[in-house]
């Protein structure tokens, strides 16, 4: 479930993976979504920027978790200069994770993150989003396409001009046995008229401008 709302004042973007975290925060009025701004641009209009460790569930505890966003929310708040629950009222949060790569995995960490938000009187309206799909939007305008992660824990995840969505891998070392091109392949099948991706982190291109995109198009859908 995502709890999507267009009246905020801040866009929080965190990029978690499994062993680090990054949040960056925009002013909404910098971002509207006719400006074409490049990924140098977008970083250097953030209005703050916190680094921590990961955030993957299949790694550490809740508690841990919760503890590791807090801390990330307070620093942002402490550079804005402004209370915590202060900036959670006043932003909009697309939280990309490492981890969510079933159904199970989204329903644990949509109770994770309700649960730590709640026991902590924050009134933050997010959107959770895997971050291998958060890799697809770092690649294209428009979330449409194919990406491919090779790594210990292969990925494929593609979405058609129809919103319909396949996925591949994403069995943790497992799959980092397959051929690329097996899990391209079986992206292919699933999605028509979609273009593979080599791992948009081997292109340079920062996850960054993918939070604003992704919020802004779902918001705008």
């Amino acid at each position: 479930m995502q709890h999507i709302s267009d009246n905020f004042t801040y866009l929080i973007g965190i990029d978690s993976g499994g062993t680090k975290s990054e949040l960056m925060v925009w002013r909404k009025a910098d971002l509207a979504p006719e400006n074409q701004v490049s990924d140098e641009q977008l970083v250097a209009q953030a209005v703050a920027t916190v680094r921590h460790d990961g955030m993957n569930l299949d790694g550490i505890s809740d508690q841990e978790a919760t503890s590791r966003l807090l801390f990330m929310l307070e620093e942002a708040a402490r550079t804005l200069e402004m209370s915590v629950s202060e900036l959670a009222k006043q932003s909009f949060l697309v939280l990309g994770m490492a981890g969510l790569d079933t159904d199970l995995d989204t329903d644990n960490a949509e109770r994770w993150i309700t649960q730590s938000l709640t026991q902590h009187d924050l009134n933050l309206s997010y959107a959770l989003i895997s971050d291998v799909e958060l890799g697809l939007w770092a690649g294209t305008r428009t979330g449409q396409g194919i990406v491919l992660i090779a790594g210990t824990g292969s990925n494929c995840f593609g979405r058609n001009s129809q919103g319909e969505i396949r996925k591949a891998g994403g069995t943790l070392a497992f799959f980092s046995r397959m051929r690329a091109a097996d899990l391209c392949l079986a992206g292919k099948h699933s999605i028509l008229s979609a273009r593979c991706l080599m791992d948009v982190r081997r292109k340079r291109r920062s996850t960054k401008l993918s939070w604003m995109s992704w919020a802004y198009h779902r918001l705008r859908s």
